[in-house]
């Protein structure tokens, strides 16, 4: 059998190069990946196939002709003409794919048919998703019936370090009912915030709170407790 002639390329010619190189072990993967602008994946499929196959692995089979999977010129001004059907403006390029297949016979690889759209300057519409609707709680109606309190970090004195600003706000008002900063979130500022608060205001009947070790100590919150009933007492 005559064997036929084998004819590269520039581009071809320099990817043999390459290649020649990184099997001969005069270059890695990666140097051979960066001079071809590839993959280090292609390039062990380029190494692979040239060591079973030889130059002839570099040329295409399908070199100066169409792929016979090539989409034709008809095919595409059809898809096309269905795409511009008002039931279909909406529709995404994953569902157009599945609607060309059942309902007009045209089967495609998603990659085709998005270059076909977005050639013609159409663009995929997103998804859009509900948003989660979020049930606000609703204040108390009374003062005195629920205090929040919380600390915030912050450089409350601009001189580079952070403290913890303590505060107490009646839910139903709105009214802060007490403030004090510590170098950070303690329970000594939680006690400081609620001492103004209960000489002010009075014990509120319920308190809420994050989910700060401070207040998930049993004993921290006895002992916070005991001082809260002490001002309480103090004041009458």
């Amino acid at each position: 059998m005559k064997e036929g002639k084998i004819t590269l390329s520039q581009k071809q010619l320099k990817r043999l190069k390459v290649m020649n190189a990184y099997i001969d072990g005069t270059i890695d993967r990666r140097r051979a990946a960066e001079l071809l602008s590839l993959s280090e994946r292609q390039i062990s499929r380029l190494k692979k196939g040239l060591i079973t196959q030889g130059e002839a692995f570099l040329i295409h089979k399908n070199s100066n002709r169409k792929p016979s999977h090539a989409v034709s010129k008809e095919v595409k001004k059809k898809i096309l003409q269905i795409h511009s059907l008002p039931e279909y403006e909406s529709v995404n390029f994953l569902h157009f794919k599945d609607i060309l297949a059942d309902k007009h016979q045209i089967k495609l690889s998603y990659t085709a048919l998005s270059s076909i759209l977005k050639s013609a300057g159409i663009k995929s519409p997103k998804s859009k998703k509900a948003k989660r609707r979020k049930n606000r709680r609703k204040r108390r109606d009374c003062p005195g019936e629920l205090l929040q309190i919380d600390a915030t970090p912050f450089d409350w004195f601009r001189n580079g370090k952070m403290s913890s600003l303590h505060g107490a706000i009646d839910d139903a008002s709105g009214t802060v009912t007490g403030l004090y900063i510590c170098e950070n979130e303690c329970l000594n500022g939680y006690f400081e915030t609620m001492r103004q608060c209960v000489l002010g205001y009075g014990v509120p009947q319920s308190i809420y709170s994050d989910k700060h070790t401070i207040f998930r100590s049993q004993s921290l919150l006895r002992n916070y407790y005991q001082n809260l009933r002490m001002i309480n007492l103090l004041k009458s």
